[in-house]
């Protein structure tokens, strides 16, 4: 039953985990109650300037409906090094027998999402970081930096190639004129049509800009999430069929597709 979850929260700080000071991670609050239960994790990779204290009602409304999840104060995710070294923590954590974590993360069920500097962040940790990038089932890209702009201010770090991504993924962006500049949509299309063989889903978000989009794209974010993590069945009516909602939701959202999904 969706909103059946009350969120709480920890922040972890001087956790020597490489390029990371604190990272803050929001929990179920009926995690500590059921000792057998194990809960997907959602990991964030935030964008240029965005660290988690600037999105964390996100990180509260994803736990509220069933994830562990976590982001962290790196202002330089693109390569997606500190991500990984937040996954490498969290299974640490699940197995450490005194962490309030133990044996609580579904290892079979592990995301993450991310926005800006952070989108190139996620196409980066499911490509190119051998065994651990196999522990990503699902992503999320939004308003992710494409090559124009990675080309114009020779941004190393950022690069990625799109082709290589073999997981369910959701890539969105908006038309306003930053994102334009940022990540125009035509470049963020060829990104998606690139990706073969998985579900996939594409939208652009209409009267929002760049820096909006963290809000704006939460909501099919998180049925994304509870459809593809927690196999949620009102959520995936989101995305299933010629009337799926997300296609059919046209005063917020404008070239959208989805493929691969039955």
């Amino acid at each position: 039953m969706y909103g059946m979850y009350a969120s709480s929260d920890i922040l972890f700080e001087n956790t020597n985990i490489e390029r990371i000071k604190k990272l803050k991670i929001y929990y179920p609050n009926e995690m500590i109650l059921y000792p057998g239960k194990k809960y997907p994790l959602v990991l964030m990779v935030n964008g240029t300037g965005v660290e988690y204290p600037k999105y964390e009602p996100t990180f509260k409304h994803l736990s509220s409906w069933g994830f562990i999840v976590a982001g962290s104060d790196d202002p330089s995710t693109a390569d997606a090094v500190s991500v990984i070294s937040t996954l490498k923590y969290k299974l640490e954590l699940n197995k450490t027998k005194d962490s309030i974590f133990y044996d609580k993360i579904n290892i079979e069920k592990i995301g993450l999402s991310g926005h800006s500097q952070g989108g190139c962040g996620v196409f980066n940790a499911i490509t190119k970081h051998g065994e651990f990038s196999k522990y990503f089932k699902c992503a999320f890209a939004s308003s992710a930096t494409t090559k124009s702009l990675i080309d114009k201010w020779n941004l190393k770090p950022f690069e990625y190639d799109s082709e290589l991504v073999n997981i369910p993924i959701m890539i969105v962006c908006s038309k306003g004129n930053a994102d334009q500049a940022i990540c125009p949509f035509e470049e963020t299309k060829k990104n998606y049509d690139k990706i073969k063989n998985v579900k996939k889903v594409l939208g652009a978000r209409k009267g929002v800009d760049h820096g909006d989009m963290l809000v704006a794209h939460d909501a099919y974010m998180t049925a994304w999430f509870c459809y593809i993590l927690l196999n949620d069945e009102i959520a995936g009516k989101v995305f299933i069929g010629k009337d799926a909602e997300f296609l059919i939701n046209k005063e917020n959202w404008e070239d959208c597709e989805i493929e691969n999904i039955n």
